[in-house]
């Protein structure tokens, strides 16, 4: 058998022995209910205020999950020399083409081991936007996460394009991408319009 809290409502007649208005007033009570193994109801009676403080003390001590233990190794500038702007970099030049005198050269990769470095550059560049929302680097709460939610995005995107080898969808993804880049640095890196900019 086990004594479980619930609440019961309880009938109460008037204390000057007549009955209110509508009839006897309901109240609503916390109680102890005890029910045996197959849960079926036995005992009840009323808990008084200590037992109930009792009873949920543990639950309102109870602390917080820790947060993740992560630390963040590059600061932004460092973050985004070392990783963002290689990546992006090498995405922006996977597909294109080369005008000269002899004609028009396309550009794009020739081999399975190329598409998949194109690949891994947007895996590196949608995981960067979950690095600039990670403290200390997220500036703020507002636009900083939108625009860096959006570069995630555009990733996630890239990763797509990359995947399915498409060589139109990479360049017009990466021409997004570049447009996130771009309106991020307008807010946070005035004067810069490429990440590798000087």
């Amino acid at each position: 058998m086990r004594w479980e809290v619930a609440r019961a409502h309880v009938r109460r007649e008037a204390r000057d022995g007549r009955r209110e208005t509508g009839g006897a007033r309901r109240e609503t009570r916390v109680v102890l209910v005890q029910r045996d193994i197959r849960g079926k109801f036995l005992h009840m009676k009323p808990l008084r205020p200590l037992c109930l403080v009792m009873l949920l003390a543990p639950l309102a001590c109870e602390r917080p999950p820790a947060p993740p233990p992560f630390a963040a190794v590059a600061d932004m500038r460092q973050l985004m020399a070392s990783v963002v702007e290689p990546a992006a970099e090498l995405y922006w030049d996977a597909v294109g083409s080369v005008d000269d005198s002899s004609g028009t050269t396309a550009i794009f990769p020739r081999t399975p081991e190329a598409w998949d470095i194109v690949r891994n550059s947007a895996y590196v560049v949608a995981e960067s936007g979950n690095l600039l929302m990670m403290a200390p680097r997220a500036v703020d709460q507002g636009e900083w996460m939108t625009l860096s939610r959006a570069m995630l995005d555009a990733g996630q995107r890239a990763i797509k394009a990359a995947e399915a080898r498409d060589t139109s969808a990479v360049f017009n993804v990466g021409a997004e991408l570049y447009e996130t880049c771009t309106n991020c640095h307008a807010r946070y890196a005035v004067g810069l319009l490429r990440p590798n900019a000087k």
